[in-house]
């Protein structure tokens, strides 16, 4: 390297040496968090347009709201953004029969198996290990297994449906369902003859009802609704003065 550089004048040697001196100067602040970060040590996701951390704890109880913080979700810049096809606001064209046996399959389950069956590991953890009301967790497994995308909430660890999004409350399937099919305000229908046709005895879809249901910190009771009765075997919907929701599913043709 040397004698290329004895053809060169003094001129042209200062020249090169001005280019080297500092050196290239490198932002390693990225890469020195990631490399300190320890292992499991998953930050929560941040907004695009803010940078700022959201950290959204879940209710108190056992009907649970959150974010997964396994889960960085894309956050769209503007509504128009979202894909409308994909959102559940609206009509519920699903495969029926996909829904109905889906959602058979987990309530026979039982919400504890289901909840260790989708968090695995996760279980051991709070918040995951509080968990304990999942009927809004298995109406959520139920639709996107017949077709229908819930946006988080929580994204499921583990099982045959890993990967997939869920919402772990009735509140938050009431958000993300949008406008019901049938909307009845402090009910005052009590019997289930009475109440089925109302609804339509041959119907199928997701009936919600608040306030109702068990356990602290409730945001109240989701079901599937089949052919005059709940596919659980509950009446939470029958109690006076509760609202009750029901979005008709069909099977598109």
């Amino acid at each position: 390297m040397k004698h290329l550089l004895n053809n060169l004048s003094e001129e042209e040697k200062n020249n090169i040496r001005k280019l080297h001196e500092g050196g290239m100067k490198l932002s390693i602040e990225n890469f020195k968090r990631l490399v300190e970060t320890k292992s499991g040590d998953v930050k929560p996701y941040l907004n695009d347009d803010s940078e700022q951390e959201i950290n959204e704890r879940p209710e108190e109880g056992s009907d649970m709201v959150g974010l997964d913080s396994n889960y960085n979700p894309v956050v769209p810049k503007n509504t128009d953004d979202v894909d409308k096809k994909n959102s559940i606001n609206e009509s519920l064209d699903v495969n029926v029969h996909r829904l109905k046996s889906t959602y058979l399959q987990y309530n026979r389950k039982g919400s504890d198996k289901t909840f260790d069956e989708i968090f695995g590991e996760l279980r051991k953890e709070k918040p995951y290990s509080d968990f304990r009301n999942g009927c809004a967790t298995k109406v959520s497994l139920a639709l996107q297994n017949a077709g229908k995308n819930i946006k988080p909430g929580f994204i499921v660890q583990d099982g045959p449906m890993k990967g997939t999004t869920i919402q772990t409350s009735a509140a938050g399937l009431v958000r993300e369902l949008g406008e019901p099919d049938i909307n009845i305000q402090d009910n005052t229908i009590i019997g289930k003859e009475e109440f089925a046709n109302k609804i339509g005895k041959n119907k199928t879809g997701v009936l919600i009802c608040s306030p109702c249901g068990f356990g602290p910190g409730i945001s109240g009771h989701a079901t599937i609704y089949s052919n005059g009765k709940t596919l659980d075997n509950t009446n939470y919907h029958l109690s006076p003065g509760v609202t009750v929701k029901f979005w008709e599913a069909k099977t598109p043709i």
